[in-house]
């Protein structure tokens, strides 16, 4: 039987970390350059030719730009116990990182693409000297929803066509 002195306390609030994906142009970009100088090289090493060393070196250097970019990530976490906002960019130790207090945050604002929601949508932290943008995701509505209840600030919602959406209607 539970005691009603006894008070119930919520669980302390999760960590919210958002992650980008690879930038797959910056990928496929530098791998076909890599892709390319291979297949300049060895030609000429096969002609004896003192240019494959060059085009060698430059498809190892694109390949390791090519393995830099699908390594290197951007991270927006919001962390409700110290009441700031850590931006993370880099490859997963050798990062930068800068913080933003709850208090430099005055909204958060969910552009919409598509009148249904649907497609590409961008979600950004207004603060005072910047607007962070958040990393895509599937469901912004959603997302743009509980990033604004778990900073206390207002939510915007722009749509292309400067109209309101069909959920967005006073209910009374």
């Amino acid at each position: 039987m539970l005691n009603t002195r006894d008070a119930v306390r919520p669980a302390p609030p999760r960590d919210l970390v958002l992650h980008t994906t690879p930038n797959w142009t910056a990928v496929i970009f530098f791998a076909a350059l890599s892709f390319l100088h291979f297949a300049i090289a060895l030609p000429a090493f096969a002609k004896h030719r003192w240019e494959g060393y060059l085009s060698l070196f430059f498809a190892v250097v694109f390949s390791g730009v090519a393995l830099v970019s699908y390594w290197a990530k951007r991270e927006v976490a919001i962390l409700p116990r110290e009441r700031r906002i850590r931006l993370r960019n880099g490859l997963r130790r050798l990062h930068l990182q800068r913080f933003i207090d709850f208090s430099d945050v005055h909204g958060v604002r969910l552009t919409l693409s598509h009148p249904s929601g649907k497609g590409e949508s961008r979600i950004e932290l207004l603060c005072d000297n910047e607007d962070i943008e958040c990393p895509p995701t599937h469901i912004p509505r959603q997302e743009a929803l509980c990033l604004a209840v778990l900073l206390g600030v207002r939510l915007i919602k722009v749509s292309p066509d400067g109209a309101p959406g069909p959920d967005s209607s006073p209910r009374f």
